[in-house]
């Protein structure tokens, strides 16, 4: 996607390619969304989320047959603001390709200025730029705020990831 300027709520900011030097402030937000995400009745340790979210980064970004768009949100000053992350893959009940936000994070000082729904705007935007009339992305019961943000923009709940804590078998023989 071309850099380009997007003005809202009285503030421009510059939608751009990622930069080297933007990439620790990206694996950060990643990492605040993915936490966010995590049932509450998980232990996580932050540090180790983090560096599952950079993995995870690299085996896209750096696959050449994965159509994929990394983008950031600059104030006008250079502020990072937001970032979005798109790519192209199958729905995994129908196979279909669709585009899928893989990550929409605001920072906190940008958060309810419309910022959001601006890069949402973008992802659908890149989406049928690149042929698809689909859109999708997952997100965790816990963070209520882009539940919200995605629901005020249209998304549906399409299924549900669930799963269930086992005992080991030294608790099964305590019964």
């Amino acid at each position: 996607m071309d850099e380009r300027r997007i003005d809202f709520g009285g503030r421009s900011f510059l939608i751009s390619g990622v930069e080297k030097e933007d990439w620790g402030w990206i694996k950060d937000g990643i990492a605040e969304s993915m936490i966010k995400s995590i049932p509450e009745s998980y232990q996580v340790d932050p540090i180790k989320v983090r560096e599952r979210a950079i993995l995870e980064v690299g085996k896209l970004w750096d696959n050449p047959t994965v159509r994929n768009e990394l983008l950031i949100a600059k104030t006008e000053e250079g502020e990072r603001a937001g970032a979005l992350w798109i790519v192209v893959l199958p729905f995994q009940y129908t196979g279909e390709m669709r585009g899928w936000i893989l990550q929409l994070y605001v920072s906190k000082q940008f958060r309810g200025i419309g910022l959001g729904k601006a890069l949402l705007r973008l992802a659908e935007e890149w989406t049928r730029e690149e042929g698809l009339e689909m859109i999708g992305l997952n997100v965790g019961t816990g963070n209520i705020e882009a539940m919200a943000l995605y629901g005020s923009s249209g998304y549906q709940i399409e299924g549900y990831n669930m799963g269930k804590t086992l005992r080991t078998s030294g608790d099964l023989d305590e019964q």
